[in-house]
């Protein structure tokens, strides 16, 4: 096969690259998993396949898996990268091939100053639905992610210290199609902050952020080419970090933000935003995390109504409340469990003075998964997931479906 052929290259060249730097710490290993899905195209739960397509498919994929790290001195070196071959057996269209790669440095001085540069860069096969009625895509769409950050800590007095942040995203889709291609953004973000340590329990940040962004292709004009459509956020984060007992952490964020478009202002949003994390370990056995958190969301797509473009956005704001838990049953087998409910407010807007057609609905996302892992060895693990998605609507903007996903795993991972 072409994939176990590239993949079985990609192997002996990370091998021949490690072996010559052995003073450096590396992994590299191999996982393959099986899995089925009950609603592999998310159509909607009264929709039919398409001719030539299956709702329900079984996946394999083969992932090969590569890292470095090495400290030096004060500083450190990091780099992972993992090469993904998946195959569907009824829906042989959507097989692909992507790939996950982070690289990056963390240093320090000997005064108060540190920092860190880092860099990841993602293939995967983007979402079959767009979501509004008709979005089901019939070809491969290869989303692609990069992005590029920079930090510097600068220790002012013990107690204190100066915060500056940088970095750059940009999300390009392969499909040609102009739904897809008004996914496509880029952005650049950058901060400034003040954080304050009285105790080693405890942390207090704040920061703010400019972030400035693109959406290039974000409507078709009918004389040809795309009008790009700009964006901008301003937020003000005030944070804390702190250890709430000798088994418990908690991370708190809440912030003021105000997001601005030059075009579709139906996406504009000012009000709060933020997250509260709470972790806790009460034995060695056993963890639990409950996340609760408010945030505003980038994507959108163009659509058709009567002839007339516009564009209609499916995250504008989303609130959401996590819970995960994990549980050592022994030495060899351990089990997790997490649910998550995700409310989303979609906007629509056609930008037409003779049909100004627009609304604004919710939407609710419910997920459960559960999953246990064996370890018989360091250098190898194996497990089994079993998840169930649920997602119910408002409105016309979206549209219910459910999933249900089961799959088993193995991997191998070998360390020098």
């Amino acid at each position: 096969m072409r994939g176990c052929r590239f993949l079985a290259g990609a192997a002996l060249a990370l091998v021949a690259g490690s072996s010559g730097a052995e003073s450096h710490p590396y992994t590299i290993g191999l996982s393959a998993s099986v899995g089925h899905e009950s609603n592999l195209l998310r159509l909607a739960d009264d929709q039919p396949a398409p001719e030539g397509y299956r709702r329900s498919d079984s996946i394999r994929s083969v992932v090969l898996l590569a890292g470095l790290d090495q400290a030096f001195g004060r500083e450190r070196v990091y780099a992972n990268l993992s090469l993904r071959d998946s195959r569907y057996a009824a829906n042989s269209i959507y097989d692909n091939q992507g790939y996950t790669a982070q690289a990056g440095l963390d240093w320090s001085t000997v005064g108060r100053v540190s920092g860190s540069l880092s860099a990841n860069a993602n293939r995967a096969l983007y979402s079959f639905n767009i979501g509004y009625d008709g979005g089901f895509l019939r070809r491969v769409n290869l989303q692609d992610t990069r992005d590029l950050s920079a930090s510097v800590a600068i220790g002012l007095v013990t107690q204190y210290s100066l915060m500056f942040s940088a970095g750059h995203r940009q999300v390009g889709n392969s499909l040609d199609d102009a739904a897809v291609q008004a996914l496509d953004y880029r952005q650049d973000n950058a901060s400034v902050g003040l954080r304050w340590r009285p105790s080693s329990a405890a942390a207090w940040t704040v920061n703010l952020v400019q972030t400035r962004g693109r959406y290039p292709k974000y409507q078709p004009l009918p004389t040809g080419g795309y009008a790009g459509d700009r964006f901008r956020q301003t937020s003000l984060d005030l944070g804390l970090a702190m250890q709430t007992g000798g088994a418990s952490d908690l991370d708190l964020h809440v912030g003021i933000s105000r997001l601005n478009y030059e075009l579709n202002e139906g996406r504009d949003f000012t009000g709060a935003t933020g997250r509260a994390v709470w972790s806790w370990q009460p034995g060695a056995r056993l963890r639990l995390s409950t996340r609760l958190s408010r945030d505003t969301g980038q994507n959108s797509y163009a659509v058709t109504v009567f002839g007339t473009p516009g564009t209609a956005e499916y995250s504008r704001v989303y609130d959401s409340l996590g819970l995960q838990a994990g549980y050592e049953l022994s030495a060899k087998i351990g089990l997790t469990a997490s649910w998550q409910v995700v409310q989303r407010t979609t906007v629509n807007t056609i930008d037409n003075p003779w049909i100004p057609l627009s609304a604004q609905d919710k939407d609710r996302t419910e997920s459960t998964a559960v999953g246990v892992r064996w370890t018989p060895r360091r250098s190898l693990v194996a497990g089994c997931d079993f998840s169930h998605l649920q997602r119910r609507t408002r409105g016309a903007l979206s549209v219910p479906l459910h999933d249900d996903r089961f799959a088993c795993f193995g991997q191998l991972q070998l360390q020098r």
